[in-house]
C-alpha cells in the first residue's frame, strides 16, 4: 500500500509496504513486491476461477439459474421435491 505523508515542511514522502524475508518463507514471487499489487494479483486470478467455474457449471452456482427449465434438466432436480423440501405442499 502507498501512502502519502506530508512532512511539517510540506515535503511528501512515500510509503510502500512490501513483503520482505522473515523466519517465515515468503514465496519468491511475493519478495519485494508491494502487497496491495500481490492482493490485486491474487483476487484477479480468484475472480478468473470463479467466472470459469460459472461457464462450465452455470447451474451448480446460481440458485436463480438452478430453478430455470434449462438448469432443472441439467441437474435432474424434481420440482416436487425441491418444493417438498422447502415446506411446500406437495402438488
Amino acid at each position: 500500500m502507498v501512502v502519502e505523508l506530508h512532512a511539517p515542511d510540506n515535503r511528501r514522502s512515500r510509503w510502500s509496504y512490501r513483503f520482505a524475508g522473515t523466519p517465515k518463507a515468503v514465496p519468491s514471487v511475493l519478495m519485494n513486491r508491494d502487497i496491495v499489487d500481490c492482493c490485486r494479483d491474487h483476487l484477479a486470478k480468484l475472480a478468473k476461477v470463479v467466472l470459469r467455474f460459472n461457464d462450465r457449471f452455470p447451474f451448480h452456482g446460481c440458485p436463480s439459474r438452478a430453478l430455470t427449465p434449462e438448469g432443472v434438466k441439467a441437474l435432474g432436480i424434481n420440482i416436487d421435491e425441491a418444493f417438498a423440501m422447502l415446506g411446500y405442499p406437495r402438488g
